[in-house]
């Protein structure tokens, strides 16, 4: 189960990709790498070319299901979930700079997170950007016998 689980060529014919990587299960870690044209990794993004964008479980996870998108300006969005502490996960939207940081004028440090509805699990699947710079994220809310889709506008 571990693996490129999505991937973008940018238009320098680099390659961004979110990573998943797991042990047989649990812990789950998903990492945003980007290589250069050639297939190394890019040493001027994160750290050395990647970024662990968290541990199932933490504050902050994009482990499950995610959506990957990456503006004109070359900021990255990334959709995924929260962990909110009770037992339930809010669904965030991450942006980041170009070179793999979390960008501080987005949401709470690079993270956006929408409030919990009713379901104990409300997770990004899918994200576009309208002309106006809203972000349009397509979510789907899990409880044990039912999945919901919603959509969401964030304004940021």
């Amino acid at each position: 189960d571990s693996g490129i689980v999505e991937a973008t060529v940018l238009p320098d014919d680099s390659i961004l990709a979110l990573v998943l990587a797991q042990n047989g299960g649990l812990p789950v870690y998903l990492y945003i790498a980007k290589f250069t044209p050639n297939g190394n990794l890019d040493p001027t993004f994160g750290r050395v070319g990647f970024i662990n964008l968290g541990l199932w479980g933490n504050n902050i996870a994009f482990t499950a299901d995610y959506s990957l998108k990456v503006l004109p300006n070359g900021k990255i969005l990334i959709a995924g979930y929260q962990n909110n502490g009770t037992g339930s996960y809010n669904l965030a939207v991450a942006r980041l700079n170009p070179n793999g940081s979390y960008d501080a004028t987005f949401g709470n440090g690079g993270v956006y997170i929408e409030p919990t509805f009713t379901t104990p699990l409300d997770t990004g699947i899918g994200m576009d950007v309208q002309p106006d710079g809203k972000i349009v994220v397509a979510a789907k809310s899990t409880t044990i016998s039912t999945n919901k889709i919603f959509v969401t506008i964030i304004n940021q």
